[in-house]
This record gives structure tokens, C-alpha cells and sequence, in this order.
């Protein structure tokens, strides 16, 4: 085997300014993905709970941190922490108020609440009852789920991994999610 040596040039690698262009947008695109992956997460409902809002199948787009510095309100739907797995539920009533749920009508404070959102109304009946402070009642939009399979978590802010701002459902997938059960998170 023989090496031949001499003068040789080495070659290099000039980037074009398109070629510039598309590698700092790449690296842009990558480092704003790694930042909202810190803000947002994915989830996919699993249950029936919160029809018709969400349905099993749907993706959601959850803000974990829509919380920090502010509260809840009334009608935002949330995952939540609950036993061993996560719920998907809207916030109902706050600590101090008391809440009831009436052939699926719920009650806050002893008066019907309007409710701007669409339900399913059925036998779900929750006896009348004061929230501590610091507590949340969730509740699903089906009130016609069988009472063994129904649950009402009482929560506190900290158990809320965040607040849904969006939800493809699989037959439109650009419904907004205030217009989500239990959901699978991938990390």
C-alpha cells in the first residue's frame, strides 16, 4: 500500500445564505419546541365524562402553567391529579360555596347555575354540601353516567396539572375546548 503525500488543499464548507437561513430557522424551530414543551403538554381523553365536550379519542393541548400567579374560574376545564391517575373536569364551585347537583342541574349556593356550556343531563344527583376553602368542585358535562361510575373529585389548585385550551375531536379537529373523564399523558 503506498500514501501519497503532497500539496493538498483541504475542502470546506461554505453555507449559502439560503443554507444559513434554513439551518438557523431548524435550530429556532428546536429550541422553540423544547421551550413549549415546558409550558404545554399533550393528552388524550379516555371516557365518556365530559361529553359532548370532549370525547374519547380527543387530543388535548393542556397550559401547566395557566395557574401560576392567577385562580381557576368557573366553567375552565382541567386534568387534575385524582387517586392514581389524572380526570379531566370543569370547576364548578369554590371553597365557601355550597354545591348540589339535582337530576344532573347543578346548584351553586342554593340557585341553579347557568350553565354556558352543553351538557348531558341524566339521574346524577350530589347531596347539598359547604366546600372548605382552598377546595374546587369539578364536575363532567354527562350527568347521565351511571352513579358506580361517576366521579366528582374535590380538589385543590395544586392537584391541577392545567388548564385545556384546546381539543381536536377527530370529526373537527379544530374545535376549541370551552365551546374535556380521565386522559393519558405522554412525557
Amino acid at each position: 500500500m503506498t500514501l501519497k503525500t503532497g500539496n493538498m488543499t483541504s475542502a470546506r464548507w461554505k453555507p449559502s445564505s439560503g443554507g444559513l437561513v434554513l439551518a438557523l430557522l431548524v435550530c429556532g424551530m428546536l429550541l422553540g419546541l423544547g421551550i413549549l414543551r415546558h409550558r404545554f403538554r399533550l393528552g388524550i381523553v379516555i371516557g365518556r365524562s365530559m361529553l359532548p365536550t370532549l370525547a374519547g379519542g380527543d387530543l388535548l393541548i393542556i397550559d401547566e402553567q395557566a395557574y401560576r400567579g392567577t385562580r381557576p374560574q368557573r366553567g375552565d376545564i382541567v386534568v387534575a391529579h385524582y387517586v392514581k391517575n389524572f380526570v379531566i373536569k370543569r370547576i364548578v364551585a369554590f371553597g365557601g360555596e355550597t354545591v348540589e347537583v339535582r337530576n344532573g342541574a347543578l346548584y351553586v349556593n342554593g340557585s341553579v347555575l347557568r350553565e354556558n356550556y352543553s351538557t348531558i343531563q341524566g339521574p346524577c344527583n350530589i347531596d347539598k354540601g359547604r366546600l372548605f376553602a382552598g377546595k374546587l368542585a369539578t364536575l363532567g358535562d354527562n350527568r347521565g353516567i351511571p352513579a358506580c361510575l361517576a366521579v366528582y373529585p374535590i380538589i385543590t389548585q395544586d392537584r391541577i396539572l392545567g388548564k385545556v385550551i384546546y381539543s381536536a375531536h377527530w370529526k373537527n379537529p379544530f374545535r376549541k375546548a370551552n365551546s374535556p373523564s380521565t386522559t393519558t399523558l405522554p412525557r
